[in-house]
Order: structure tokens, then sequence, then C-alpha cells
């Protein structure tokens, strides 16, 4: 399953709560990067890759995750 379908969606605001840490970063996320960037996210994700989730995110959208 395919993150980018669940938060491609205009408009869509951040809970904030603890344990949401990088969600609305990864929102943007989705909305700009390239198809090879989602690729590879997805491929991080599976992994459980927390370091190189951060290390994409502040790549693309140039925010950073602590």
């Amino acid at each position: 399953m395919r993150l980018e379908k669940y938060i491609l969606m205009p408009g869509l605001d951040e809970a904030a709560y603890p344990g949401n840490i990088g969600f609305e970063e990864m929102v943007k996320f989705y909305q700009v990067a390239s198809k090879s960037e989602i690729t590879e996210m997805e491929k991080i994700i599976k992994k459980g890759d927390w370091n190189k989730f951060k290390e994409l995110v502040t790549k693309v959208t140039g925010k950073e995750l602590k």
C-alpha cells in the first residue's frame, strides 16, 4: 500500500499531539517529491529506517526533523 494515496489531500492540516512528529513534513514531502523520491521513500518506510526517512524529508522539503 502506498502512503501517498492517503496523504495527498489539499488543505490537510496536521493534528498536534504527542507521537505525530514528522506528519506535516511527510505530507509536504509527498506533495513536492518527484516520483523517484517517492519510490525511495516507500523503500525507506518498509525498512523502518528513521534516519534515512529524516534525511530524505530534509533534502526534499528543507525541513529538518529531530
